[in-house]
């Protein structure tokens, strides 16, 4: 149990020293044109092809982030919380704040098949304000009227709150029984086959197995020790007759897993 747990804390770790460098933009980010363009087709390929394995999703989700570099104090930070007002005037608005630390949250009861929500985080320090947005939208089910918003609505969205192109994190997670399931090593290299994906590292258990890969599938990436990767698989099950928690993100999950 306790070598169980000590590789469930590297795993988590190493998945968060990797969102802390997404804002790092990559090569491939760098020559893409029309940069400021949400990458919800990411999601989309990412959806369709394990729809394609015959594979229901429950949820899905995309988060955005970016640093607000033109942020350098108090002043700059309330203008730009009234410019999204003025964009979300029907999103619901509340703030928290202490001596180091303040943040103003949003979220939308626009829709009833999905959820969005924005978050400004701020922290001061004797020196400078450091400021980051934080965008997620996510639902249930994977339906055509998903992918008809993220294909339409989305980037409108991505448009009135970031002001440069944000790292985006795209994930889905869905269950299977065990007539899916013969070994959870082989469903893996199934997954990996249909995402067209190549294994960079692997962490693997009895109950449990998560890979990092690259595939040309998908635009959004990061890059570590020289590699980059772009696909983080995860395949928890809980024991014979019981299903299987499947998760995948792009490039990386960010999901509890």
């Amino acid at each position: 149990m306790k070598k169980h747990i000590n590789k469930w804390v590297i795993l988590v770790i190493i998945s968060f020293i990797l969102v802390q460098f997404g804002n790092r933009p990559t090569e491939a980010t760098k020559s893409k044109p029309n940069s400021n363009a949400p990458e919800a087709i990411d999601l989309i390929t990412l959806a369709e092809r394990i729809e394609g394995e015959n594979i229901e999703i429950d949820e899905w989700s995309i988060h955005a982030r970016e640093k607000l570099t033109s942020v350098s104090d108090t002043k700059d930070i309330e203008n730009y919380i009234n410019s999204l007002k003025k964009q979300f005037p029907t999103w619901d608005w509340t703030e928290a704040s202490n001596d180091a630390h303040w943040e103003a949250t949003a979220l939308s009861t626009d829709h009833s098949t999905f959820q969005e929500s924005v978050k400004i985080v701020s922290t001061r320090t004797k020196q400078s304000t450091q400021a980051y947005v934080i965008y997620e939208i996510k639902g249930q089910y994977w339906t055509e009227d998903t992918v008809k918003h993220l294909n339409s609505g989305l980037r409108s969205t991505f448009s009135n709150i970031f002001r440069t192109k944000p790292q985006i994190f795209s994930c889905v997670q869905a269950e299977l029984d065990d007539k899916m399931i013969s070994t959870l090593s082989t469903t893996t290299k199934g997954l990996l086959k249909a995402l067209n994906a190549n294994e960079i590292e692997s962490l693997s258990e009895e109950s449990f197995i998560s890979v990092t890969a690259a595939s040309p599938l998908f635009a959004e990436s990061l890059k570590r020790n020289q590699e980059s990767i772009n696909l983080q698989l995860a395949l928890r099950t809980q024991g014979m007759g019981a299903k299987t928690t499947l998760v995948v993100g792009t490039p990386i999950i960010t999901i509890e897993y």
